[in-house]
């Protein structure tokens, strides 16, 4: 059986309600994708407009983290 690489999607208006915050712990060895839900509303590492982040590299997959929070204007990614 092959595991699925799933993708999480954010709410589209969700980068809109500041403080609003999720985190996401990746605990099987596959890619898992988070999109921001609307185009260019994510802020994070080497990018200020990004549409999503990955956990794709195989030795970073398991014990992955990342916490996503609401400015009131778009996503801010934190990497663990």
């Amino acid at each position: 059986m092959t595991p699925c690489s799933p993708t999480l999607v954010l709410d589209a208006d969700g980068h809109t309600k500041k403080g609003l915050r999720y985190g996401f712990f990746v605990t099987a060895d596959q890619n898992v994708t988070i999109t921001s839900g609307t185009a260019d509303k994510m802020y994070t590492f080497n990018d200020a407009a990004a549409d999503s982040v990955a956990f794709s590299t195989s030795s970073e997959k398991i014990g992955g983290y990342v916490e996503v929070y609401s400015d009131g204007a778009g996503w801010i990614v934190i990497h663990s």
